[in-house]
């Protein structure tokens, strides 16, 4: 009997155990992805812009936008080797009126990671160049054969075309005032005018022996057309003493041409937009640095500065002069 109980007693504590015990279910957890890195934000105080080789006005509207836009910025000194060296261990550079034989260093300097754009004004973009920022020159022509058109009206006598140089930049503005001289002589009196062959007044420093010399040469001129701000200067000062004078036009502004213009020494003096272009080029180096876009490349022409009217020179020798102060800072 006491056996039996036992076993009764056994089989209670068996069944209440096996009640009791909790049946073991394996749990399945997802692992947490992750997080992808958050990217660092492009700093463009890291960054140090260069410019070489342009013009003051270029230069003054490229580094007035890289301080708009935080970058250090720099104008460079020395040869294109020189500069294109420095663009090896720096972010951008923007390299003005290089040679062919630069081309080949361009391409080997983009391979370091450097943004390069180039102002060459030959229609062409270099390999490794992100793009050319140039400008033709043939709006300065077109507008001077308009404004001397104007002034000759009825008049006799010479027209002469002076260079300081065979460049692209003033080959293209003497071909495109002789086709636009060409279309005006059919709707204005200006058959009695012979336009001469072009003349070179070479360097600064000899550009007013030049002029007197070429007026010299040949007496009644009436009109001239220099295409270069140096060589309108130095006709200016050739015939400062003359009786008559003839009408002056410059294809280049500069602070001396602007205020020859407003003096009436030159009829008119083209202001290139050197310092767009060279905004342009800052904010075109501030998009592909941060992968956001393309160059601007967007054809840009500059204006007539004249005595009277909208293109007043007084607001634009301001310009120059506000230029000079800041790249004295600089």
């Amino acid at each position: 009997m006491k056996r039996a109980l036992a076993l009764i007693l056994v089989l209670i504590i068996c069944l209440l155990a096996a009640s009791c015990a909790t049946q073991y279910i394996p749990v399945v957890t997802t692992p947490e992805p992750t997080p992808e890195p958050t990217p660092e934000p492009f700093d463009p105080t890291k960054h140090t812009l260069g410019i070489y080789g342009a013009p003051d006005l270029m230069a003054y509207g490229f580094l007035q936008t890289c301080d708009e836009l935080s970058y250090n910025a720099v104008i460079l000194d020395g040869d294109t080797e020189d500069a294109l060296l420095w663009a090896q261990k720096n972010s951008g550079l923007l390299i003005f009126g290089a040679g062919e034989r630069d081309r080949a260093a361009i391409n080997e300097t983009a391979a370091y990671g450097a943004v390069i754009l180039t102002s060459f004004f030959d229609g062409t973009t270099p390999k490794g160049a992100k793009a050319d920022l140039s400008f033709s020159l043939e709006h300065a022509g077109l507008s001077a054969a308009g404004l001397l058109a104007d002034a000759l009206d009825g008049k006799e006598g010479f027209l002469l075309v002076c260079r300081s140089e065979d460049s692209p930049a003033e080959s293209a503005a003497d071909k495109a005032f002789r086709e636009e001289w060409a279309r005006l002589k059919g709707t204005k009196e200006l058959y009695k005018l012979e336009l001469l062959s072009t003349e070179y007044c070479g360097a600064e420093q000899s550009a007013e022996g030049a002029a007197k010399g070429m007026l010299e040469r040949k007496s009644s001129i009436a009109g001239i057309f220099a295409c270069s701000s140096h060589c309108a200067e130095a006709f200016c000062a050739a015939v400062s003493d003359a009786e008559e004078k003839p009408v002056i036009v410059s294809a280049e502004a500069s602070k001396k041409s602007l205020e020859l213009v407003k003096s009436g020494s030159l009829i008119g003096t083209y202001l290139s937009p050197y310092n767009e272009l060279g905004k342009t080029a800052a904010v075109s180096m501030d998009m592909l640095l941060r992968e956001e876009g393309e160059a601007c490349s967007d054809n840009i022409t500059g204006i007539m500065i004249t005595a009277s009217g909208a293109n007043a020179p007084d607001k634009y020798i301001s310009m120059f002069s506000e230029m000079e102060a800041y790249l004295r800072r600089k």
